[in-house]
This record gives structure tokens, C-alpha cells and sequence, in this order.
């Protein structure tokens, strides 16, 4: 996957960074104490190395430090876009949707170090029960190895949000609109 764009939302003096474009020679360019720094650490942070944790003290933002630290999986801080089309056959075969509709998917990451996917462009062939969509994933687990390792829930709607989780539990007979998921792990993060 070839990352695109990124948007970083709610980290430290970042309010709303906006789309920015991102090709294989990006330059950020300003004076000291700018804000450089703000926009680039959510990305490394979005899939760290190593000695990537959020600090609540210096990563949430002054004015929603109480209400983040109370709820953080409220709160994303990135959203990265990537190319998928070397992926979008597999996905497609997996899910039935085109795989035209499938070149582009987005990964939120949440103060509480979950993560949210979803390809955009995806229109449902058809609804899927929360059981058939929870079977599809867990197929998807193995075929697709290191895409995501821990599957948490299954949501609806374009933007969905962690809270949903326990409203959709077991229930079979439930319909869901679009295939978003919340992955507690994504390319091999833990």
C-alpha cells in the first residue's frame, strides 16, 4: 500500500490540519515553532518503530486533555489514506464489492490506540448480516496475513464510532451498511 494523504486531527496544536498530500518528495517548509513537528509526529505515531506511545501530557491537546483522557477511543488524531490496489483483488474476492471500488482505504487511529477502516468507495453488493460480516473478516484474517490481527467489532455507517460497539454485540439478525471495522491491530501493530 502506497501511502497518499494524511489528516491530523486534535494532536497537541493541531486543531485540523486538513487533506495534506503526500508524494514521494514532500517538504515541510516554516519557522521555528511553526507547527512542522505537530503534523508529522501523529504519522510516525500512526504505526511507530518503536517508542511511538501517545503521552497524555504532551500529545492531547490543552483544551480536550479532560474530556480525551476520559474517553480516548472518542478521539482520533490521524486519518491516513493509502493506495490499495495491490490489495484490492484479494479484498474483493473476499468481499464481492469491485475491486475499483476498493483502491482506496482510510485508517483512523484513536488516542486509545485503535484503529478504524474503511475504503471509501465501497458500495455494498449487498447487506450482510453481523454474523456473515464477522465470518467474512475472520476469513479475511487468514487470507490476508498481517492486515489486521485482532478483529473487535463490526460497525455501521460511513464514520463509525467505537461507541457502537456495544450496541451491535451478538445480535445475528442485525443489518449493518457498510463494512468499517475497528482493528486493535493493524499492519502487525499490537
Amino acid at each position: 500500500m502506497l501511502l497518499k494523504r494524511f489528516r491530523v486531527t486534535d494532536f497537541r496544536s493541531v486543531a485540523d490540519s486538513d487533506w495534506i498530500d503526500v508524494d514521494r518528495v514532500t517538504a515541510f517548509i516554516g519557522v521555528n515553532e511553526s507547527g512542522k513537528t505537530n503534523l508529522l509526529l501523529p504519522l510516525w505515531k500512526f504505526s511507530p518503530a518503536r517508542e511511538g506511545e501517545l503521552q497524555p501530557t504532551s500529545d492531547y491537546p490543552k483544551k480536550l486533555f479532560g474530556a480525551i483522557r476520559e474517553k480516548p477511543g472518542n478521539y482520533k488524531f490521524i486519518s491516513v489514506e493509502f493506495d490499495a490496489s495491490d490489495l484490492a483483488t484479494q479484498v474483493s474476492n473476499l468481499s464481492g464489492v469491485s475491486k475499483e471500488n476498493l483502491r482506496r482505504v482510510i485508517v483512523d487511529r484513536y488516542f486509545d490506540g485503535l484503529y478504524t477502516v474503511y475504503f471509501p468507495d465501497a458500495v455494498p453488493a449487498r447487506y450482510f448480516s453481523v454474523k456473515e460480516t464477522r465470518e467474512i473478516l475472520e476469513h479475511g484474517k487468514t487470507a490476508i496475513p498481517g492486515l489486521f490481527s485482532s478483529l473487535y467489532c463490526v460497525l455501521a455507517g460511513r464514520f463509525p464510532e467505537r461507541r457502537m460497539c456495544e450496541s451491535i454485540g451478538d445480535n445475528p439478525n442485525q443489518r449493518l451498511s457498510h463494512a468499517g471495522f475497528v482493528a486493535g491491530d493493524f499492519a502487525g501493530h499490537s
